[in-house]
């Protein structure tokens, strides 16, 4: 390889791997929020998924172009060209040479990422009459309100099957037809900059193309019924010989709720630090549940 393919298979590789975390960590939003009454809940799915897109959106459009990166002049002006948070223009400089054949909602998403990007980001940061510090939440229920025929009431909305259903399909569709995109150009000049690794966020992303995480919840739950029907084994056996805490649940699948959805956690934080201050030898149960999980460990009959 030259400077400019090891450049576009390694450099532009490791930023596909970027690209895929940040829309992972988007879709993880999505997937975990039961509202989107908060405008930092709403402000945090947006940032990731902007970047991630608009990243993923600048390898296709290098590939594309194939600049010449020795050429300083030209090599200026194409940077100066991508110098910017503005997904419909990446979105425009692609279907120059490519079309993505995307949908009238997709493209308005795509708007709402750029508006959210290039101006609701900052807008608290800047001093105004107006007293509206929610706007990248009143444009995102908007959004979904216009689009799904939900009515909302005081820009508050629930976080139904149907909007995470909606949303996932939306980013799946551009994310995927640009990756593809990205592994045709690779193809064409003999690199491997859409290859991932296995482990990745970007790999659950783009090649196992899991948008919904129903791989993700769905294998926690199998997993959790291997582990209870298990009972003969020597783990469950030193499981079940620690004395477990009496947290205020209503029922076990209250607690699997809790397991599933990290988010849940925090409803017994004050709980569990309670329970802590009454132990009379904290270190020894620490000692027992980091054996727990703990790789490598092997549990005598």
């Amino acid at each position: 390889m030259d400077n400019q393919d090891y450049w576009k298979n390694f450099g532009l590789g490791t930023e596909l791997e970027i690209s895929g975390a940040f829309l992972f960590n988007g879709l993880k939003s999505i997937n975990t929020l039961d509202n989107f009454n908060y405008a930092e809940d709403v402000f945090e799915l947006l940032y990731n998924l902007s970047v991630g897109i608009e990243r993923l959106q600048k390898i296709a459009i290098i590939l594309i172009e194939n600049i010449d990166v020795n050429n300083k002049e030209s090599k200026k002006q194409f940077e100066e060209s991508i110098r910017h948070h503005k997904l419909l223009n990446l979105h425009i400089m692609i279907e120059c040479k490519h079309s993505l054949n995307l949908n009238a909602h997709q493209k308005e998403f795509l708007h709402l990422l750029s508006k959210f990007y290039k101006t609701y980001r900052y807008d608290r940061f800047n001093i105004n009459s107006s007293k509206d510090y929610e706007n990248e939440k009143i444009a995102f229920i908007r959004f979904l309100s216009n689009k799904l025929s939900i009515v909302n009431i005081s820009n508050t909305i629930i976080n139904t099957t149907q909007t995470q259903a909606y949303l996932a399909k939306i980013i799946k569709a551009i994310s995927l037809a640009i990756y593809n995109l990205i592994e045709i150009e690779a193809r064409n000049l003999n690199i491997y900059t859409y290859a991932l690794r296995p482990q990745g966020k970007a790999y659950r992303i783009f090649i196992y193309k899991d948008f919904d995480f129903k791989y993700d919840t769905i294998l926690k739950k199998e997993l959790l019924i291997r582990l209870v029907n298990n009972s003969n084994s020597s783990f469950i056996k030193f499981i079940k010989s620690i004395k477990p805490l009496p947290f205020d649940v209503q029922d076990e699948n209250e607690i699997i709720r809790a397991l599933i959805s990290s988010n849940k956690l925090v409803d017994y934080f004050d709980e569990l630090e309670d329970y802590y201050e009454q132990l009379e030898n904290k270190k020894e149960r620490f000692e027992m549940l980091e054996t727990i999980g703990k790789t490598g460990m092997e549990f005598l009959q």
